[in-house]
Protein backbone atom coordinates (compact mmCIF):
# COMPACT_ATOMS: atom_id res chain seq x y z
CA UNK A 1 0.00 0.00 0.00
CA UNK A 2 1.35 3.46 -0.81
CA UNK A 3 1.16 5.84 1.63
CA UNK A 4 -0.44 9.38 1.71
CA UNK A 5 1.97 12.11 0.99
CA UNK A 6 2.14 14.49 4.04
CA UNK A 7 2.87 18.17 5.11
CA UNK A 8 3.69 18.98 8.31
CA UNK A 9 1.85 22.11 10.10
CA UNK A 10 3.80 24.19 12.30
CA UNK A 11 0.96 25.79 14.25
CA UNK A 12 -0.83 23.06 15.15
CA UNK A 13 2.37 20.48 15.30
CA UNK A 14 0.10 17.93 13.22
CA UNK A 15 0.68 16.24 9.80
CA UNK A 16 -2.13 16.83 7.02
CA UNK A 17 -2.68 14.61 3.96
CA UNK A 18 -2.07 16.84 1.23
CA UNK A 19 -4.95 17.04 -1.90
CA UNK A 20 -3.62 15.20 -4.88
CA UNK A 21 -1.31 13.35 -3.06
CA UNK A 22 -1.00 9.93 -4.02
CA UNK A 23 -3.06 7.50 -2.19
CA UNK A 24 -4.47 3.93 -2.03
CA UNK A 25 -7.80 4.71 -2.79
CA UNK A 26 -10.45 4.19 -0.06
CA UNK A 27 -14.38 4.77 -0.07
CA UNK A 28 -13.89 6.14 3.48
CA UNK A 29 -12.93 9.97 4.43
CA UNK A 30 -11.05 9.70 7.92
CA UNK A 31 -10.67 13.87 9.81
CA UNK A 32 -9.04 13.18 13.44
CA UNK A 33 -10.19 17.15 15.44
CA UNK A 34 -9.40 18.63 18.24
CA UNK A 35 -12.39 20.08 20.08
CA UNK A 36 -12.56 23.15 18.12
CA UNK A 37 -12.75 21.06 15.29
CA UNK A 38 -9.11 22.02 14.19
CA UNK A 39 -8.00 19.68 11.82
CA UNK A 40 -5.22 17.35 13.24
CA UNK A 41 -5.43 14.49 10.47
CA UNK A 42 -7.10 13.89 7.19
CA UNK A 43 -6.83 11.34 4.20
CA UNK A 44 -6.96 11.69 0.77
CA UNK A 45 -10.87 11.14 0.66
CA UNK A 46 -11.71 13.15 3.35
CA UNK A 47 -10.41 15.85 1.21
CA UNK A 48 -11.85 14.77 -1.83
CA UNK A 49 -15.41 14.99 -0.31
CA UNK A 50 -15.32 18.21 1.34
CA UNK A 51 -12.85 19.90 -1.28
CA UNK A 52 -11.38 22.58 0.49
CA UNK A 53 -9.39 25.19 -0.52
CA UNK A 54 -5.71 24.41 -1.77
CA UNK A 55 -4.55 27.77 -0.67
CA UNK A 56 -5.51 27.52 3.15
CA UNK A 57 -6.34 23.47 3.74
CA UNK A 58 -6.75 23.52 7.42
CA UNK A 59 -8.47 26.89 8.04
CA UNK A 60 -10.94 25.69 4.58
CA UNK A 61 -11.65 22.07 6.36
CA UNK A 62 -12.58 23.36 10.08
CA UNK A 63 -14.75 25.49 8.07
CA UNK A 64 -16.65 22.02 6.30
CA UNK A 65 -16.39 20.65 9.32
CA UNK A 66 -18.16 23.79 11.26
CA UNK A 67 -21.04 23.34 8.96
CA UNK A 68 -21.17 19.72 9.15
CA UNK A 69 -21.09 19.18 12.65
CA UNK A 70 -22.49 22.71 13.53
CA UNK A 71 -25.80 22.07 16.36
CA UNK A 72 -24.54 18.92 17.65
CA UNK A 73 -22.53 17.87 20.93
CA UNK A 74 -19.01 16.67 20.16
CA UNK A 75 -19.71 14.47 23.65
CA UNK A 76 -21.84 12.22 22.29
CA UNK A 77 -21.50 10.31 18.80
CA UNK A 78 -23.68 11.51 15.62
CA UNK A 79 -24.63 10.69 12.10
CA UNK A 80 -26.10 12.51 9.56
CA UNK A 81 -26.44 12.97 5.55
CA UNK A 82 -25.15 15.38 3.52
CA UNK A 83 -24.35 16.99 0.23
CA UNK A 84 -21.09 17.90 -1.20
CA UNK A 85 -21.46 18.79 -5.22
CA UNK A 86 -24.54 16.67 -6.05
CA UNK A 87 -23.16 13.69 -4.22
CA UNK A 88 -24.60 12.33 -1.11
CA UNK A 89 -22.65 11.47 1.97
CA UNK A 90 -22.94 10.17 5.52
CA UNK A 91 -20.48 11.47 7.98
CA UNK A 92 -20.65 9.66 11.42
CA UNK A 93 -18.78 11.22 14.41
CA UNK A 94 -16.96 9.59 17.53
CA UNK A 95 -16.11 11.49 20.48
CA UNK A 96 -12.42 9.99 21.84
CA UNK A 97 -12.17 9.45 25.18
CA UNK A 98 -8.72 11.64 26.27
CA UNK A 99 -7.53 11.54 30.14
CA UNK A 100 -7.72 15.20 31.73
CA UNK A 101 -3.87 15.03 32.05
CA UNK A 102 -3.68 14.64 28.53
CA UNK A 103 -5.87 17.50 28.00
CA UNK A 104 -4.17 19.94 30.06
CA UNK A 105 -0.50 18.86 28.61
CA UNK A 106 -1.48 19.39 25.37
CA UNK A 107 -4.26 21.04 23.95
CA UNK A 108 -4.48 19.47 20.38
CA UNK A 109 -5.37 15.95 21.60
CA UNK A 110 -7.29 14.49 19.16
CA UNK A 111 -10.99 14.47 20.56
CA UNK A 112 -13.38 13.76 17.47
CA UNK A 113 -13.04 10.99 14.87
CA UNK A 114 -14.84 12.55 11.44
CA UNK A 115 -16.12 8.88 9.06
CA UNK A 116 -17.14 10.52 5.37
CA UNK A 117 -18.91 7.73 3.39
CA UNK A 118 -20.38 7.88 -0.05
CA UNK A 119 -24.20 7.35 1.01
CA UNK A 120 -25.73 3.68 -0.97
CA UNK A 121 -29.28 4.58 -1.88
CA UNK A 122 -30.84 1.36 -2.35
CA UNK A 123 -34.18 -0.14 -3.78
CA UNK A 124 -36.07 -0.56 -0.33
CA UNK A 125 -34.96 3.09 0.35
CA UNK A 126 -37.69 4.09 -2.60
CA UNK A 127 -40.10 1.54 -1.90
CA UNK A 128 -40.37 3.13 1.43
CA UNK A 129 -40.78 6.94 0.65
CA UNK A 130 -42.80 5.92 -2.36
CA UNK A 131 -45.87 4.32 -0.18
CA UNK A 132 -45.31 6.83 2.68
CA UNK A 133 -45.73 9.17 0.16
CA UNK A 134 -47.72 8.04 -2.31
CA UNK A 135 -45.86 8.76 -4.92
CA UNK A 136 -46.72 7.75 -8.65
CA UNK A 137 -44.55 5.23 -10.56
CA UNK A 138 -43.52 8.68 -12.39
CA UNK A 139 -42.36 10.58 -9.93
CA UNK A 140 -40.41 7.69 -8.28
CA UNK A 141 -38.73 7.69 -11.76
CA UNK A 142 -37.83 11.14 -11.45
CA UNK A 143 -36.97 11.06 -7.48
CA UNK A 144 -34.65 8.20 -8.02
CA UNK A 145 -33.16 9.52 -11.10
CA UNK A 146 -32.20 12.87 -9.47
CA UNK A 147 -30.75 10.97 -6.58
CA UNK A 148 -28.24 10.18 -9.07
CA UNK A 149 -27.37 13.58 -9.21
CA UNK A 150 -29.21 14.41 -12.57
CA UNK A 151 -30.27 17.46 -13.98
CA UNK A 152 -33.94 17.94 -15.08
CA UNK A 153 -32.16 17.97 -19.11
CA UNK A 154 -30.37 14.55 -18.05
CA UNK A 155 -33.62 12.89 -15.96
CA UNK A 156 -35.87 14.09 -19.02
CA UNK A 157 -33.41 12.14 -21.51
CA UNK A 158 -33.54 8.82 -19.39
CA UNK A 159 -37.68 9.35 -19.21
CA UNK A 160 -38.17 10.34 -22.43
CA UNK A 161 -39.83 13.67 -21.21
CA UNK A 162 -39.52 17.15 -21.36
CA UNK A 163 -37.42 18.99 -18.86
CA UNK A 164 -40.39 20.87 -17.93
CA UNK A 165 -42.37 17.58 -17.27
CA UNK A 166 -39.77 16.25 -15.26
CA UNK A 167 -39.89 19.79 -13.10
CA UNK A 168 -43.50 19.38 -12.77
CA UNK A 169 -42.82 15.77 -11.49
CA UNK A 170 -40.47 16.58 -8.98
CA UNK A 171 -42.92 20.07 -8.05
CA UNK A 172 -45.50 17.40 -7.18
CA UNK A 173 -42.57 14.97 -5.04
CA UNK A 174 -41.79 17.60 -3.09
CA UNK A 175 -45.31 19.10 -2.25
CA UNK A 176 -46.25 15.51 -1.18
CA UNK A 177 -43.32 15.56 1.32
CA UNK A 178 -43.36 18.50 2.25
CA UNK A 179 -40.64 20.63 1.11
CA UNK A 180 -39.65 23.25 -1.41
CA UNK A 181 -36.58 22.81 -2.80
CA UNK A 182 -34.38 19.64 -4.26
CA UNK A 183 -32.02 19.80 -1.50
CA UNK A 184 -34.94 19.73 1.05
CA UNK A 185 -36.00 16.78 -0.63
CA UNK A 186 -33.08 14.89 -0.98
CA UNK A 187 -32.29 15.55 2.51
CA UNK A 188 -35.87 14.47 3.71
CA UNK A 189 -35.95 11.76 1.50
CA UNK A 190 -32.21 10.34 3.15
CA UNK A 191 -33.70 11.01 6.64
CA UNK A 192 -36.63 9.14 6.00
CA UNK A 193 -34.57 6.24 4.91
CA UNK A 194 -32.10 6.05 7.16
CA UNK A 195 -34.89 6.45 10.50
CA UNK A 196 -36.65 3.54 8.54
CA UNK A 197 -33.30 1.68 8.74
CA UNK A 198 -32.81 2.58 12.26
CA UNK A 199 -36.03 1.37 13.44
CA UNK A 200 -35.51 -1.52 11.47
CA UNK A 201 -32.27 -2.15 13.73
CA UNK A 202 -33.80 -1.18 16.50
CA UNK A 203 -36.86 -3.82 16.26
CA UNK A 204 -34.00 -6.70 15.43
CA UNK A 205 -31.47 -5.88 17.99
CA UNK A 206 -33.52 -4.51 21.29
Amino acid sequence: MVGPEIYHNPVFGRTLSRPGASFAKTRCGLILSDSCLNPLYANLEACRILNPNPESVLESLKQQLSKVAGGFDLHTPFILNFMSGRRHYICRALPLEVVPEQILANALQPTVVFLFERSHICGADFDLVATAYRLTPRELDSLTLLTEGLSSKEIGVRMRVSPNTVKAFLRSVMSKMGVCTRTELMKKFLDHSYLALASEDTQAHP
